[in-house]
């Protein structure tokens, strides 16, 4: 009987099971992800030792183009570029912006510019602080009654340079401004008389949505100490940050001594106060772009108030009011509270002639 002989063994190895897809798609995002920072780590390096380096024999047409985007002559003394950690630094030195008439409008001493990594994926300039030092400003208000800031006109939506300037600036993580000089020119009042604000501080911090600013300066002695002014703003999500019109937010103003004739006089007020200093701090609140309420706490101590040339002064050994203001659908409601006042004589009067007293400063 014969005996069959075993079947051949098979040596083809079994086929793989197929990768999934989504295991495909993952190997090729992570490939196109790190092309991507390649490129941008090479662009970087590019702007960071090949363009940079040179920036300071562009400064002709950097001032050439200035002028044109500004309607107005700029010159930049030098430009020198240094790095910190990776971070290329931009250092002007002896830039100037004069206005229609050749008249210096704008000095900046030194503009130190650090650049954001951003700045590659947003393709524009970006910066992670912009420093101004010493700048000085002329702020004007001509006899028309329009603004112009450092020669240039605030135009229809109160900005200067247009929305793309300001929305370039809001979009910066951080401007400081130390030791600056604003000269404010006002034309419509006679006789012409400048004022210098001195030691100008200011602060402007943006994120995705929010803007905080802070502003200190210090008037002539004949006005009063320091004074600072404070805003927190909130902006939505899918707006530009130029359009304040949607904004909402608290504006904080303090002036710790205020003389009490430079504050009538610069308020404009129906009324002369002769002696006296203050102090005041106000709130105002912003919602859409509209302000809806504000607050003002006042207090002055020997001051007197001449209503009319040819009554006697009311003569007060001190005086202290809030003021009150709201946007309501029919028009502004305004109050004052907490009105307190004394005489010279020492009697606190606030009771019994509250009215006759709100009745002469016009408070209701």
């Amino acid at each position: 009987m014969s005996q069959s002989s075993p079947e051949p063994v098979s040596t083809v190895p079994a086929a793989h099971p197929p990768r999934p897809a989504w295991l495909r798609l993952l190997r090729v995002l992570l490939y196109a992800v790190l092309g991507v920072w390649t490129l941008l780590l090479a662009a970087w390096l590019t702007l960071h030792w090949g363009l940079l380096p040179r920036v300071g024999d562009w400064r002709p047409d950097i001032e050439r183009h200035a002028s044109a985007a500004l309607g107005a002559p700029v010159h930049i003394g030098s430009i020198q570029v240094s790095s910190n950690h990776w971070i290329p630094v931009l250092d002007l030195r002896d830039v100037r912006l004069d206005d229609p008439r050749g008249r210096p409008a704008l000095r900046l001493p030194r503009v130190v510019a650090a650049l954001s990594p951003r700045s590659l994926l947003a393709f524009e300039l970006r910066l992670s602080q912009l420093y101004l030092d010493a700048p000085e400003l002329v702020v004007r208000r001509d006899r028309d009654g329009r603004l112009h800031v450092a020669g240039q006109d605030l135009d229809a939506e109160g900005t200067v340079g247009g929305q793309g300037a300001a929305d370039w600036l809001l979009a910066q993580h951080e401007v400081l401004v130390q030791h600056g000089r604003v000269l404010w020119i006002d034309e419509t009042r006679a006789p012409v008389q400048p004022l210098p604000l001195e030691d100008v501080q200011f602060v402007l911090r943006n994120s995705l949505r929010q803007h905080h600013a802070r502003l200190d300066a210090t008037p002539p002695p004949a006005w009063g100490d320091r004074f600072s002014l404070r805003g927190r703003f909130r902006q939505p999500l899918l707006d530009a940050p130029s359009q304040w019109q949607h904004w909402t937010g608290t504006l904080y103003a303090e002036w710790p001594r205020v003389e009490s004739a430079a504050l009538a006089a610069a308020l404009q007020l129906p009324l002369r106060a002769e002696g006296g200093e203050g102090v005041v701090r106000a709130w105002f609140d912003l919602r859409q772009g509209l302000w809806q309420r504000a607050t003002a706490d006042v207090a002055f101590g020997a001051v007197a108030l001449r209503l009319n040339p040819r009554l006697e002064p009311l003569a007060l050994s001190r005086l202290h009011s809030r003021r009150e203001a709201e946007r309501r659908p029919d028009g502004w409601r305004r109050a004052a509270r907490d009105l307190a006042f004394a005489t010279p004589e020492g009697h606190d009067r606030s009771e019994e002639h509250t009215s006759e007293l709100q009745s002469r400063l016009h408070l209701v």
